[in-house]
């Protein structure tokens, strides 16, 4: 039963990973509850409702490539974030106290760590993009960042790094190198150069580097009453601060107002924490890199799933992008 698996398109997986979940669930005193399926990526996601009392919850079927020690350490940052102030998602204990709970079923290959977050309550801000919008997002992601550079990494910490040798040449994103016609490799070979120079000019200090989101999209940034709130941790690891801004200008820069919100996430950044002009000006290369980490991202995944069905798009659209920006490094 293990092996046709990966050979089934993403709904037929969804639902044998669905009953894992259910058995996770069974870890927790919920009492009755209502599963929603939320999202398929590489991990799978549900909504959990408990019914006597319509409190929500996220349970993570987290991919079987995510070490149970890069989770747990997830599990700890969320944790520093929440006492520092931040809405974020925090891990539940099972009934045996056990953060992290991992399942098996015959209808999926794998063993699979699950966890329980509690839900946060929001709206995804898909249409709100306004230069007041921007501005919230830019004093968050800067006050997520002064925290960074204060938070004590603990010794067991265990999160991925996002620098060029782990964002570029890292030998899970090989498929997708090797995937790349001619053309394409040309481009994002310049750019993993220019990027490793800068990144060799930079330095990895505290003020330019430390624990980062690593995924600021619209889907992970939440409004509420005002309020912007962050979820989805599942990317965070040490990385350039630059990238965690420049994973946010991937989602706007298409747009024709693009440097009118560049401007004010900037703004608002700045009110939090000080941006050198010097620093602002490798933003477009950081962009670049977004690119070309996704790009190889996407063609390293198998084809059945989202990046993977994506990826030829993607390149599409993004590659006479790259070629241009080179062009004005």
């Amino acid at each position: 039963m293990n092996a046709p698996f990966y050979q089934l398109g993403p709904p037929e997986q969804f639902r044998r990973v669905g009953t894992l979940a259910r058995l996770a669930l069974a870890h927790y005193n919920l009492g009755n509850v209502e599963v929603a399926p939320l999202n398929y990526g590489a991990n799978a996601t549900y909504r959990v409702t408990r019914l006597r009392d319509h409190e929500r919850f996220v349970l993570r079927v987290h991919t079987p490539q995510r070490p149970t020690a890069q989770i747990r350490s997830e599990l700890t940052w969320l944790d520093a974030l929440y006492a520092d102030g931040f809405t974020v998602p925090r891990a539940i204990s099972s009934d045996e106290g056990e953060r992290i709970i991992t399942a098996t079923v015959p209808e999926v290959p794998e063993r699979r760590d699950c966890t329980l977050l509690a839900w946060v309550e929001g709206k995804v801000t898909r249409r709100l993009r306004t230069p007041e919008l921007l501005r919230r997002i830019g004093t968050h992601i800067a006050r997520l960042h002064v925290h960074s550079v204060r938070f004590r990494v603990p010794s067991n910490f265990a999160r991925p790094r996002w620098d060029p040798d782990s964002l570029l040449d890292d030998p899970t994103w090989r498929v997708g190198w090797e995937s790349l016609n001619s053309t394409q490799l040309n481009v994002f070979l310049q750019v993993a150069d220019r990027f490793r120079t800068t990144a060799l000019h930079l330095g990895a200090g505290d003020e330019q580097f430390g624990l980062i989101h690593g995924d600021f999209t619209f889907d992970n940034l939440l409004l509420y009453r005002g309020d912007v709130r962050l979820i989805d941790f599942d990317d965070c690891g040490f990385g350039y601060f630059l990238y965690d801004i420049a994973t946010l200008l991937d989602r706007i820069e298409w747009r024709d107002d693009y440097w009118t919100l560049r401007r004010a996430l900037l703004e608002g950044y700045s009110e939090e924490r000080e941006l050198p002009r010097e620093h602002e000006a490798l933003l477009d290369l950081f962009l670049l890199a977004r690119w070309a980490f996704l790009g190889v991202a996407f063609l390293s995944a198998p084809a059945y799933s989202p990046g993977g069905a994506y990826s030829d798009r993607f390149l599409t659209i993004v590659v006479p992008k790259m070629r241009k920006y080179l062009r004005s490094l």
